[in-house]
């Protein structure tokens, strides 16, 4: 699993019925006392992604919202919690220890006024399309009222950056070989293939895992296309010579030595195709892996 780092830009703006939302690159500027027309951004990098949903949950504490009044002070106990999932954008404001407010305007909607009773926290979720990215920005303007008696109206201009889970991918390697007569009857499970002309054989993998096919041309000038095609999430491990074949004029014996094979080929992915001499058996041997 990748370690991550996250990009989010936290936006305030002190405007008199205005709110800015945009996500642009914005330089630091000191939290204590911003003044008229200055913005406050925190930069965290979002291109990679995170071990669990819960971490790309961020917090906007009450130094982001800003009042409409430069006559009042800045509020406290206030915080924004936003995160996503696959399919959604999680928001809730709220406040600690019993404190409440009774005004929330979000995006210019007003959803919480002073005729409600009292709360001390407030949830409204976004959905997501099915084709989001990271680093997607979802902009939101909130105003907050009834915090304090000496604290009007606060703003806040929300830039949240959509983030990506990391997939955790298990990968286990494993030799594999189409299927035949065995090269030798106790120990070594190696198996080569009899050559019969356009057949297909399953290719197995631990000795017992059906992994995938391998299939056996005609003869065309002298040479057979032997095409591999692994299935499910089988396929050829990230090694030099995945593929090795030999072949050979009469049925081999002994333990094979697929190192010393005359024919290596560099596969990547699920499926092969390659063209080698006209021979009697074939020794296919597969560096392969399954990953979930």
């Amino acid at each position: 699993m990748k370690k991550i780092n996250i990009l989010l830009v936290f936006s305030s703006l002190l405007l008199a019925g205005g709110m800015l939302s945009s996500c642009q690159k914005e330089e630091s500027l000191k939290q204590d006392q911003p003044s008229t027309n200055q913005q406050k951004s925190l930069e965290i990098l979002c291109e990679e992604c995170v071990p669990t949903w819960l971490d790309t949950k961020v917090t906007w504490d009450a130094t982001y919202f800003i009042p409409q009044s430069v006559n009042s002070q800045n509020p406290d106990n206030l915080f924004l919690d936003v995160y996503n999932d696959e399919t959604t954008v999680y928001y809730r404001l709220y406040r600690l220890n019993g404190a409440t407010f009774n005004y929330l305007r979000i995006n210019g909607t007003v959803v919480l006024n002073y005729t409600n009773a009292p709360v001390t926290e407030w949830s409204w979720t976004t959905p997501l399309s099915l084709d989001w990215v990271t680093c997607a920005e979802f902009n939101s303007t909130l105003t907050v009222g009834g915090i304090h008696v000496h604290v009007g109206h606060v703003d806040a201009s929300i830039c949240y950056k959509l983030r990506d889970i990391c997939e955790e991918v298990t990968c286990s390697a494993e030799t594999a070989w189409a299927f035949g007569p065995r090269y030798t009857p106790k120990g070594n499970w190696a198996t080569y293939t009899p050559y019969v002309p356009n057949s297909t054989v399953t290719i197995y993998a631990g000795k017992t895992m059906n992994i995938g096919t391998a299939h056996f041309s005609a003869v065309v000038n002298g040479e057979v296309t032997i095409t591999i095609n692994l299935t499910g999430n089988w396929a050829f491990n990230d090694v030099l010579a995945a593929l090795k074949i030999q072949g050979y004029a009469v049925a081999p014996s002994g333990n094979p030595s697929p190192g010393l094979f005359e024919h290596h080929f560099n596969s990547v992915g699920a499926a092969e195709s390659v063209t080698v001499p006209a021979a009697n058996f074939y020794g296919v041997h597969i560096d392969a892996e399954i990953c979930e």
